[in-house]
């Protein structure tokens, strides 16, 4: 269960820095299109 819990947490901050990633992108792409 321990193995479990840790591989959970791991799967949250991926998840956390894809969804940071993708917001940086389409504020950048935001940006971009309002020039």
């Amino acid at each position: 269960m321990k193995g479990y819990l840790q591989e959970l947490r791991e799967v949250k901050s991926c998840f956390q820095t894809l969804s940071f990633a993708y917001i940086v992108l389409t504020q950048g792409t935001k940006a971009k299109n309002s020039q």
